[in-house]
């Protein structure tokens, strides 16, 4: 069984096994550490949502820039471990649970009106925490987030390569990456590397009902070897000839790809054909 100790003051020392159902993959590298701080721009104002504070060693560092810092563990023997490592710490509070449950309520610490959200995800969970932050009332200003490589490069792909994802996240914000981290500074160490997501300026774009947008999305991706017009033919029952004089007008060709498409050309269709379906 893999053991990582942890040292919380000079008498108390923690045994605990990483969780592997949970997803724990313990960052190690202080320079990485730094990176995140750094890329989350704090001052002494901001109020940070961390997601899944581990042993405490991002959480640290956080607090010693930010006004307070609310840590989220589900696991109850690492809420063991925050509480002892900070119980003089002022401007941290340990919250245990899980933040799935969490997003979406409208009183405790989801009603947080100004916040950033910092964290080194498991990636099982990054993107349904990508889209639920960004789908909630009450948005983080800020994301910096810890992904699987894989995924924070297929968030930022450019025009020819966009998925559902990517095009969901530049809806509500402005996501680029930062550095890679190599899987070696983990423990127990992943299969594959991590990356450094920020997504910046985050909030909901005006002058669109954004159900029927991501309606449209989710058909227009439905199948993406398929071209749009007929996944949307076949997901919206619309006339494919108002679709093909759609596409046309946004000088789009008939053949065209959902992952062809610009998040604008998407904002553009939605335009043309959002009130027939809305």
């Amino acid at each position: 069984m893999l053991l990582i100790f942890i040292i919380m003051d000079k008498n108390i020392f923690k045994q605990i096994s990483p969780n592997k159902l949970l997803g724990q993959n313990f960052l190690l590298s202080k320079k990485a550490l730094e990176e995140i701080v750094r890329l989350a721009d704090l001052d002494l104002d901001d109020i940070v949502l961390e997601i899944g504070a581990g042993t405490g060693i991002l959480t640290e560092e956080l607090a010693v820039k930010a006004k307070k810092v609310i840590a989220i563990e589900k696991d109850k023997e690492l809420i063991f471990i925050l509480e002892e490592r900070f119980k003089k710490y002022k401007n941290i509070k340990i919250v245990s649970g899980d933040i799935r449950e969490m997003i979406g309520r409208q009183k405790g610490l989801m009603a947080l009106r100004s916040y950033k959200v910092v964290a080194n995800l498991p990636y099982y969970l990054s993107s349904y925490i990508i889209r639920r932050f960004l789908e909630i009332e009450n948005k983080p200003e800020t994301m910096v987030l810890m992904l699987q490589k894989e995924l924070a490069e297929r968030i930022c792909a450019k025009v020819g390569k966009m998925s559902l994802i990517s095009v969901m996240v530049n809806f509500y914000g402005k996501p680029k990456l930062g550095s890679v981290v190599k899987k070696e500074n983990f423990y127990p160490q992943p299969k594959v590397d991590s990356q450094i997501l920020i997504i910046d300026d985050i909030k909901s774009p005006e002058n669109i009902n954004e159900k029927v947008f991501f309606r449209i999305l989710h058909i227009g991706f439905s199948q993406k070897r398929k071209k749009l017009i007929n996944n949307l033919y076949n997901g919206l029952k619309i006339d494919k000839n108002i679709l093909l004089k759609a596409t046309k007008s946004l000088n789009l060709k008939e053949t065209v790809r959902a992952q062809e498409l610009s998040l604008g050309d998407w904002e553009d269709l939605y335009q043309k054909i959002g009130k027939i379906i809305g």
